[in-house]
């Protein structure tokens, strides 16, 4: 054989077999999401800087706080907080506060990486109401990472990277098995896995993994009980249980982690009765979940009440407001049922809002300086929200899930139409919820805006829509097309985000 032969055979060979690893991708959607996530995520997790994600430095401190075995705040000078080591933080990690204006350079990274801003002794008092009141189960899957460095007191740098990397493995794992076991929607799934924002809270260290991920898992089991409804009911109980047992501790996961989120649990609803030896059986499996998510809740909110906790959230909210009052539940029920062209101009202004030096908080930062904020939020913000994605790249985050909802047909599950309604109340019912907490909670009597509602609060909904997708694809295309069109639509905008965050922080671009 020639040397020419030889390098025809080689190139077909490796052509061949990239072939077969490329029809692997695009026939597993799974394996996908694991490969782009995996990249990005661990990309972000290294060239973000430290208590550069979104609250990041507060979760921080939580986790400080609750591995070391105290589950509440305490009073201290400015509010309330927890005495944290230096070895985690100290004054010098201001620069990392810095704005774009301020060039934050590549060596102020490393000087912290190597410890020198890791060497003063003692404790200083830090302030993070907001995170103070979230269970410990947000955090479960953090503690021991914060156990391991309030015993060997690790390099803050490490202690950062390796919370992001817990987070981020813990997001990879339970979204991969709900696009693997889900039936149908896994485009969807993998859409909203994908979010250049569901990346960012995944690789940095936040409260909303747990939820989220949650979420993912309680989608899929629940679109797998219909999808093998026929099969399951014919071997009960064992089938059936390896199933319904998963689904209940998702949903005490969804629903014990964030109040905010309970209605998701209504989901519950949709497991086919014929699971169950009879509708009663259904009716207390659904019942006891959602019995179990509200005495989570309720418990927690006990012992927060009982610590003294909630008067630290009320010093939040009047900071936040500068002492401006907010209006008690009557007056919204009346002002909504009495002014709803006022309501319907608040909503429009919240959802439409620009963010600007007028924003009432009284510490100016990066946050007051982001146009459309809602939807920005949404798609992607970045560097503690200082860093938004384009408009094209936002567009094309809409486009994606739009398009993942209609390409791809949901054939192998059959809901019925008061069952799409319970979905549909689920979702409005969710969102008028979070518009109602924020009005009630944040919102002073003088603003003309909901303030604190944030787009990403939102992404926790959009894998119920895997309920009522079309039942066929609404485009002729091919389905290798379809699908090459959903992975490019996926991978443009999370390109654009490990740019942006270079571009950002650091002077190589």
């Amino acid at each position: 054989m020639s040397h020419n032969e030889k390098i025809h055979a080689l190139v077909t060979r490796t052509r061949d077999r990239l072939g077969i690893v490329f029809r692997i991708i695009v026939d597993k959607p799974e394996i996908f999401f694991l490969i782009i996530a995996s990249v990005i995520g661990l990309c972000l997790i290294v060239v973000l800087p430290p208590f550069r994600g979104l609250d990041e430095a507060s979760h921080i401190y939580r986790v400080t706080q609750l591995s070391e075995g105290d589950l509440f705040m305490e009073k201290i000078p400015g509010g309330y907080g927890h005495l944290i080591p230096n070895y985690i933080h100290n004054v010098n990690m201001d620069e990392f506060t810095q704005t774009k204006k301020n060039n934050l350079l590549l060596s102020i990274q490393r000087r912290y990486a190597s410890g020198e801003y890791s060497r003063t002794s003692g404790s200083a008092t830090q302030l993070f109401e907001g995170a103070g009141t979230y269970s410990p189960l947000t955090y479960a899957h953090l503690l021991p990472v914060g156990v391991l460095a309030n015993y060997t007191k690790l390099n803050a740098y490490i202690y950062t990277l390796l919370l992001r990397l817990s987070n981020l493995l813990i997001f990879l794992l339970f979204v991969y098995l709900a696009i693997k076991l889900a039936p149908t929607g896994k485009w969807l799934l993998v859409s909203v896995g994908l979010l250049p924002m569901s990346i960012h809270q995944a690789a940095t260290v936040s409260a909303d993994v747990i939820l989220v991920s949650s979420i993912f898992i309680f989608v899929a089991l629940i679109l797998r009980t219909l999808s093998e409804e026929a099969s399951i009911k014919d071997r009960l109980p064992l089938k059936s249980l390896k199933l319904l047992a998963p689904i209940f501790l998702a949903g005490l996961l969804l629903g014990g982690s964030k109040p905010g989120y309970f209605l998701i649990v209504l989901g519950v609803f949709l497991i086919p009765k014929s699971l169950f030896k009879n509708t009663r059986a259904w009716a207390s499996y659904a019942l006891g979940l959602l019995v179990c998510c509200a005495l989570l809740l309720g418990v927690w909110s006990v012992l927060l009440g009982w610590s003294g906790t909630g008067v630290a959230v009320e010093s939040f909210r009047a900071r936040v407001n500068n002492g401006g009052q907010t209006l008690d539940v009557s007056e919204i029920v009346t002002q909504t049922a009495l002014r709803p062209w006022r309501t319907m101009k608040l909503i429009s202004n919240t959802f439409m809002y620009e963010n600007d030096s007028t924003l009432p908080f009284p510490i100016q930062s990066d946050f007051n300086k982001v146009p459309d904020f809602i939807l920005s939020n949404f798609t992607g913000i970045f560097g503690s929200l200082n860093t938004p994605l384009p408009d094209w790249a936002s567009f094309l985050v809409i486009l994606n899930l739009l398009f993942s909802f209609l390409a791809f047909g949901a054939k192998k599950i059959t809901l019925s139409f008061r069952k799409k309604l319970l979905v549909f109340f689920i979702i409005i019912a969710q969102i008028s919820g979070l518009f109602l907490v924020f009005w009630k909670t944040w919102t002073s009597r003088t603003m003309e805006h909901v303030w604190g509602l944030q787009g990403r609060y939102f992404i926790p909904l959009i894998p119920l829509l895997a309920f009522i997708m079309p039942r066929k694809s609404s485009f002729t295309w091919s389905k290798d097309t379809t699908k090459y069109v959903a992975m490019s639509l996926s991978c443009v905008p999370l390109a654009m985000m490990i740019v942006m965050v270079f571009e950002t922080f650091y002077k190589l671009i």
